[in-house]
């Protein structure tokens, strides 16, 4: 996972449902971190349990985690345990992505100025055209 140009941004997209036996009794955690273990970001920050139940598109930034750790080896770990023991657990995950965004892409103000002055000269040789 590296960022190929300074400016860029990136970001995690992935599909996951979650079906737990007992909600007082399971959990789930997904988390992106640094093979040392040093550093994790959780993935499922601001995702609630609705959304997890019923199945949904999560999107996180994680720029600043590739900017730390990349070139290095990182691991996504997907962590489900059932402490009832009652029955399995399920979890569905589907179409996982890490994405680079260019930055948006903002006008020179020199190539500005510099097209705002030929048309004004245009303007001016226009003028003195048609008033001789």
């Amino acid at each position: 996972m590296t960022l190929s140009i300074p400016g860029y941004t990136m970001d995690i997209t992935f599909w996951i449902q979650w079906d737990p036996t007992d909600s007082d009794y399971d959990g789930l955690s997904v988390t992106l971190e640094d093979i040392g273990g040093n550093t994790a970001l959780d993935l499922l920050a601001g995702v609630s349990d609705t959304d997890l139940l019923a199945g949904t598109w999560v999107t996180q930034d994680i720029t600043s985690f590739a900017q730390t750790w990349g070139g290095q080896d990182v691991e996504l770990a997907f962590s489900l345990w059932d402490v009832d023991w009652n029955t399995s657990d399920t979890l569905d995950i589907d179409n996982i992505s890490f994405n680079q965004h260019a930055p948006a892409a903002v006008p020179e103000p020199a190539s500005m100025v510099l097209l705002l002055s030929g048309l004004a000269g245009l303007g001016i040789v226009r003028k003195k055209i048609f008033r001789s």
